[in-house]
């Protein structure tokens, strides 16, 4: 099956870590991540706050694919004790076990944001040899090896922290009932918050600065092009409806790439605003906009159809106590 790279950090390592076991299928797990939760204020738009993410990801793993997570992070003990732990966990280097935890990628010597930007993420560590870490990064397709010094110094975000072990030994095929139930949770027609969270404030800077754009705006709202990446997950799902309905869909493909591309020039668009030195179009600015929720609606409707149909396919018995749609 054809990757897609940097969805969601977190996901991106859970799907890396399933992607290793043959049996397993990982497409599943980026059901309705295009509608992850996400940050909005007078501030701007940030994909990460201190407010704990709504979504729960392992517990979505855990219905997917078994028991197999196990967060360990513990707060009261400090970034230390919580180092410590995972150096203990990992110091044996047992066969599959793996850690995930979260880094600021601003001490990541691979990252485009060394030394430049702090922000949360996500990576994989295999393995601890000496004084090596084995390190995987899905998001930015990484994988090599951090000095002991590297990894302590981006463990952690802000004070803040998060950990998980994954026991690849307890994973266990996902049913067709635990797929439908989350497409019937998660898989929604209406369009998500995102663009109106930034039209809102893009309107609002703009007009409250007499028309011009402000030279915080693209800073403010620079993380939506990290949360838009998300629609990239409606490409693994359209792929799994298809092959299970024995199809291609290549308008709906066209749809997605041009969604994703269209999300990377409003940035820019955004950008130019900031550097030009005269009043912003928002009439133009606004047909942007439009455009994106076209495409946005037309997307989640297709795939609710192939969702509806390849349900409808399904044998009573298959479904089990799956409620109707």
């Amino acid at each position: 099956m054809k990757k897609f790279s940097q969805v969601h950090c977190l996901l991106d390592c859970f799907a890396s870590v399933i992607e290793e076991d043959d049996r397993l299928d990982f497409r599943p797990l980026y059901i309705g991540v295009w509608d992850a939760y996400f940050e909005a204020n007078e501030n701007g738009i940030s994909y990460y706050s201190d407010s704990v993410d709504p979504m729960d990801w392992n517990s979505k793993f855990s219905m997917l694919y078994g028991n197999a997570v196990e967060s360990w992070y513990d707060t009261a003990v400090g970034k230390r004790g919580n180092f410590s732990a995972l150096t203990n966990r990992m110091r044996d280097g047992l066969t599959g076990k793996v850690s995930i935890i979260m880094v600021d990628v601003f001490y990541l010597p691979y990252s485009y944001q060394y030394r430049a930007k702090h922000a949360p993420h996500f990576v994989i560590v295999k393995q601890r040899q000496w004084l090596e870490w084995q390190v995987i990064d899905p998001y930015f397709d990484w994988n090599g090896s951090l000095s002991n010094g590297e990894l302590w110094e981006a463990f952690g975000f802000d004070g803040f922290g998060r950990g998980l072990t994954i026991d690849t030994g307890a994973f266990r095929q996902a049913d067709e009932r635990a797929i439908i139930r989350l497409f019937e949770s998660e898989l929604h027609l209406s369009p998500g918050l995102l663009l109106a969270e930034v039209e809102r404030f893009v309107h609002s800077s703009i007009e409250g600065n007499g028309g011009h754009a402000p030279k915080t705006l693209f800073a403010s709202v620079q993380e939506a092009g990290v949360i838009a990446k998300r629609f990239g997950g409606c490409q693994y799902i359209l792929q799994y409806l298809c092959e299970r309905l024995g199809i291609e869909d290549n308008v709906t493909t066209s749809a997605i790439t041009e969604m994703i591309k269209g999300w990377e020039n409003l940035m820019l668009t955004l950008v130019r605003y900031q550097m030009q030195n005269k009043p912003v179009d928002l009439a133009s600015f606004s047909v942007k906009t439009g455009h994106l929720r076209q495409l946005e609606i037309s997307v989640r409707e297709s795939l609710f159809q192939m969702f509806s149909k390849w349900r409808s396919q399904l044998p009573e018995a298959a479904l089990g106590e799956v409620s109707n749609p």
